[in-house]
């Protein structure tokens, strides 16, 4: 059983590469560069984890937990990238924000080498997997009520599996680390394989406008979909469109008014989600999903799109 569980999880950790691979062509339109490669190192760091502690297990135990701790701390580093990802502030977040949170949440596996590099088993207090269950939250929630909404739920598990287990004070079912990391493993492969799958799920009867807020809602989480969305309805109110937008979409103020705003409104409208995604995106990101022979209409229609799901 144990040798089954052991291969799913190297299959997963590979298969996330083609995944890695398939998202960054969109991706380097957006904002989001930098969370991919953040990613990308996590992906990287695990699957070497993996290798020299699960697969082949020769690293000394107090090895292998620095090892996998610093998995935890890359791997939470993606959905935080994401909340500082708009132009021109990237790499500012990068230094300023990521940075330090590495060698705060850092500290505890600095603290178990002495002066002659002799490493001691992790045992990481309370507060500081406390502070780490903090940032966790904080940034894998981003992604709830999205089409990813599934996938950060096993990424959460799959971190929790990973980090619980360095405590002292952990329950029962955690103090067997190296079970806990094969099932993080599964966990994580879980994710990857729910992103793929929600990622290629499309809205149903959406217009091009109502697809760019799904697809940028999805792409940068709910608190840049709120901010922007406040936004846009300021937009909206002070040039009286017969619309407003909220998180799953363009409704109409009157159910039971037309649901075809004039051609001027909906020239303003994607003038204006244009000026305000230009931070996040390309307009070649935008463009791909505003099609010539698409239907003009704004989504002001009152459907739930099918990627609205929470």
């Amino acid at each position: 059983m144990e040798m089954t569980l052991k291969i799913l999880g190297t299959i997963g950790l590979l298969s996330a590469y083609p995944l890695l691979y398939y998202v960054y062509g969109p991706l380097s339109l957006t904002a989001l560069t930098s969370a991919w490669r953040w990613l990308a190192a996590g992906v990287t760091a695990w699957l070497a984890a993996w290798t020299a502690t699960i697969l082949f297990p020769l690293c000394p135990a107090a090895i292998a937990d620095q090892m996998w701790y610093a998995v935890a701390l890359l791997m939470v580093c993606p959905a935080i990238a994401v909340l500082g990802a708009r132009r021109p502030g990237t790499l500012v977040w990068t230094w300023f924000v990521l940075v330090p949170l590495l060698l705060v949440l850092g500290w505890p596996a600095l603290t178990a080498w002495d002066s002659r590099l002799q490493v001691a088993p992790l045992d990481i207090e309370k507060p500081a997997i406390v502070a780490y269950g903090l940032v966790l939250i904080m940034g894998t929630g981003n992604y709830f009520r999205t089409r990813f909404s599934l996938s950060a739920v096993c990424l959460l598990v799959a971190l929790v599996l990973l980090i619980v287990p360095f405590s002292s004070a952990a329950p029962v079912p955690f103090a067997d680390r190296d079970g806990s990391r094969i099932w993080a493993t599964l966990s994580l492969a879980a994710a990857f394989a729910t992103a793929f799958l929600s990622g290629r799920r499309t809205a149903v009867a959406v217009t091009p406008l109502h697809r760019v807020w799904i697809d940028f809602r999805d792409s940068f989480g709910i608190v840049w979909a709120k901010r922007a969305m406040d936004r846009i309805n300021v937009a909206a109110e002070n040039e009286h469109w017969p619309v407003r937008l909220e998180l799953d979409g363009f409704h109409p103020l009157n159910h039971t008014g037309s649901r075809t705003p004039r051609t001027d409104v909906e020239e303003h409208i994607e003038h204006t989600m244009r000026w305000l995604l230009r931070r996040f995106v390309d307009s070649e990101w935008i463009d791909c999903r505003i099609r010539k022979d698409a239907p003009a209409s704004v989504a002001i229609s009152t459907e739930k799109s099918s990627s609205a799901s929470s």
